[in-house]
């Protein structure tokens, strides 16, 4: 394979919202640091994913028109470079108009043609909107994994966080070195989770602190959503991944008046039970081992309500469920990955299905990622 630099233009984003391009031999490649519309001279190199090429930009001859100078001075591709907003090239309509791109081009692929989609929900603030985040630090520096996760990208500060966690990253430099914080073998850093919540004098290394949204502001608009939908829902309701509670939080004003919560985590399952709202049913349930469809049709055969957010993976064999609980006419779907979604809504709509409207959102600004909420009803 030739490493001698070729001129190429980026006509698209992949999935995982890389630039493409063809290289002389016809070859598709991704490449990084670029938008659709750029070209300019590229180079080979030996990274790949399946049987995907990567290259790298060598020289920008001409740019998209949607191109902008990045504002961060952390921003790079080198190997100690931070890369955690790889769409900060672009302007925000043009993240938002790929971002949507994404979520209908994941359906239609599928066969799920002409979806029901609403216009994306811009993030309020596309800068200062993270509300959690974990950095890494060996002792000596503190920032976010490298691109190449073999390293710590060191950052003074971070223009996406709240102004709460930029004052929490600033007090946590202030204590740097601290031996404390240097990593055993064969580990290159101890890594902090922080939240709003958080307290520099409270601070643990290593512990995983309870999930939350990481855009408070995107959350509420979801929450609204999820609740304006249940209110015209029929009842009984059931929440699969429930977590600590976030979305039960606002379904428990609604008119129903059985909700069982599942989540695995024992944490979680124990908050929403300390809670004690008096409709809510908190159950602790591995939704992903085999026997979990089975058990959920025996234990809640008049389910006529499922709200779902499930993580990454999607639903994986509970999208099975509503096969075996005749009484389901509404399903209520958050989702944090459009290729597992489309993927479960395909085999919803093959048992009965329809979709009724798809919202997609941005809760992460200058990222490829996107969520997603679905209203789907039994014809």
């Amino acid at each position: 394979m030739s490493r001698n630099p070729f001129r190429a233009r980026v006509t698209h984003l992949s999935s995982q919202g890389l630039g493409v391009l063809k290289d002389p031999e016809g070859q598709t490649c991704f490449v990084r640091g670029v938008w659709p519309g750029d070209e300019g001279l590229f180079r080979s190199t030996d990274e790949r994913d399946g049987s995907y090429r990567f290259a790298e930009l060598v020289a920008l001859e001409v740019e998209s028109p949607d191109r902008q100078s990045v504002p961060c001075p952390h921003f790079g591709l080198g190997a100690q470079d931070c890369y955690g907003c790889p769409w900060m090239v672009a302007s925000y309509p043009a993240q938002l108009r790929q971002k949507e791109h994404r979520v209908r081009y994941a359906l239609e692929r599928l066969g799920l043609k002409n979806p029901p989609l609403a216009p994306i929900w811009a993030a309020p603030e596309p800068m200062g909107y993270r509300s959690r985040a974990q950095f890494k630090t060996d002792g000596q520096v503190i920032g976010y994994a490298g691109r190449q996760g073999q390293c710590i990208a060191p950052v003074q500060d971070c223009m996406i966080l709240s102004s709460t966690l930029r004052d929490v990253l600033k007090g946590l430099r202030g204590r740097l070195p601290e031996a404390s914080w240097k990593p055993t073998e064969p580990h290159h850093w101890i890594f902090i989770d922080v939240d709003e919540d958080c307290h520099l004098e409270s601070i643990v290394i290593n512990r995983r602190r309870p999930f939350q949204q990481a855009n408070k502001l995107q959350n509420v608009r979801m929450r609204t959503w999820i609740e304006e939908r249940a209110r015209l829902a029929p009842g009984p309701l059931l929440e699969l991944f429930a977590g600590s509670g976030n979305f039960t939080e606002v379904l428990v004003t609604t008119h129903h008046q059985s909700i069982t919560a599942i989540e695995v985590a024992a944490s979680a399952v124990q908050k929403l039970t300390e809670r004690a709202w008096p409709q809510v049913q908190a159950k602790r349930l591995d939704l992903y081992k085999p026997t979990a469809v089975r058990e959920i049709q025996q234990l809640y055969p008049d389910t006529a309500t499922l709200v779902v957010n499930p993580p990454r993976d999607g639903l994986r064999q509970l999208a099975r469920l509503p096969a075996g609980l005749p009484k389901l006419q509404d399903m209520l779907y958050i989702s944090c990955d459009p290729g597992t979604l489309a993927q479960d809504l395909r085999r919803l709509v093959d048992q009965g299905f329809y979709l009724v409207t798809v919202q997609a959102l941005d809760q992460m600004p200058h990222t490829p990622h996107v969520e997603v909420l679905v209203h789907l009803s039994r014809a």
